[in-house]
């Protein structure tokens, strides 16, 4: 008779987790990362979609040439204000984590030409 009982909660533990296992995401843990490339004088791709939470690492990719990161545009008051990097040499990356949904648009301060925008979903 123990044995039946015990047999009997048990069934109803894994049905309990079953259930409660369809309450839980599924989704992973950590937030997941993008990568714009610094060549040629432009950001590549010069616009990103990425979810909230998400990681956009900015790689300089060129033989010589510096560049940097810096939120807004320019000329505009909020230049910078939301992220920006030091100056990257060749080789050198900056990351920056999204944690609002939005458009975010970027330049290079040393080539205000080069522009781009990353585009932040609602996870």
């Amino acid at each position: 008779m123990r044995r039946d009982r015990a047999a009997m909660l048990m069934a109803a533990l894994m049905l309990a987790g079953s259930a409660l296992a369809g309450l839980v995401d599924a989704r992973p843990s950590h937030a997941a990362s993008a990568g714009v490339d610094i060549k040629d004088l432009a950001f590549g791709p010069a616009t990103i979609q990425v979810a909230q939470g998400d990681t956009v690492t900015w790689t300089n990719s060129e033989d010589i040439m510096p560049h940097d990161v810096t939120s807004g545009a320019a000329g505009q008051p909020d230049m910078g204000q939301l992220f920006g990097s030091q100056i990257l040499m060749p080789g050198q990356s900056f990351e920056a984590t999204f944690s609002e949904p939005g458009e975010f648009v970027y330049l290079c301060k040393l080539h205000p030409a080069m522009t781009g925008v990353v585009i932040v979903l609602p996870s």
